[in-house]
């Protein structure tokens, strides 16, 4: 299990956990497509829903994703009182899946924190003209978070830095990087370096009932 370091109020709990963790139970799991929907639990039914985000203002029910290289980003509000849960790949940074979400929220932005997980990193996340095409076709300025590789047409990205500078623009001041890459660590599930696996890991959040107290630090 990954323990969150970040500074969050004491009701709330986060965590980053494979599928066999005894410690794992996610009763209302989504069926990510890589896209911008987001979801408010409780939902009612068995059946998965589609999203990528989700979120909820009550206590006791999990905001979980499931990744092996996309990030994980964690959400609460400085009371404690609102939390959520977002897949961001690199497809779904793009279709703008972090501006959805606090686009649903109750809070605002500036009164949020977040938390980016476990994610393949900068130094390994290769990819093709393409994809940095499609970031720069949102804003110009995610150039700065691609350098050249090797091959002739391929790119490291960044997807950390970029969901920090969304994060940012969007008005949150506290962003907390996990700076744990999928591909180095072996904790982690990785669907590069196991070449293709069906191994998730499971970020989740909830939050207990508790006295407000907020969190400024």
């Amino acid at each position: 299990m990954i323990i969150p370091d970040w500074h969050i109020p004491s009701n709330v709990k986060a965590f980053t956990v494979t599928k066999e963790d005894p410690a794992y139970s996610a009763p209302y799991p989504l069926r990510q497509v890589h896209q911008a929907g987001v979801v408010v639990l409780p939902y009612p039914g068995a059946d998965r829903i589609e999203g990528d985000a989700a979120l909820t203002h009550l206590p006791n029910v999990t905001c979980s994703i499931e990744t092996a290289d996309c990030l994980p980003l964690l959400v609460t509000n400085n009371l404690g009182t609102e939390v959520a849960a977002i897949h961001a790949g690199w497809k779904g940074l793009v279709a703008g899946v972090i501006e959805a979400t606090f686009g649903s929220m109750q809070s605002q932005a500036k009164d949020c924190r977040v938390w980016i997980g476990p994610a393949i990193c900068g130094q390994c996340f290769e990819v093709g003209e393409e994809v940095r095409e499609a970031f720069l076709a949102k804003n110009p300025v995610f150039a700065e978070y691609f350098i050249k590789g090797a091959k002739a047409g391929k790119w490291y990205g960044n997807l950390a830095k970029i969901a920090k500078m969304i994060l940012q623009d969007l008005g949150v001041a506290k962003v907390s990087l996990s700076e744990i890459c999928t591909i180095e660590d072996l904790r982690c599930d990785s669907y590069r370096r196991e070449k293709g696996t069906q191994r998730r890991m499971i970020t989740g959040i909830y939050f207990i009932p508790s006295a407000l107290i907020q969190c400024t630090n």
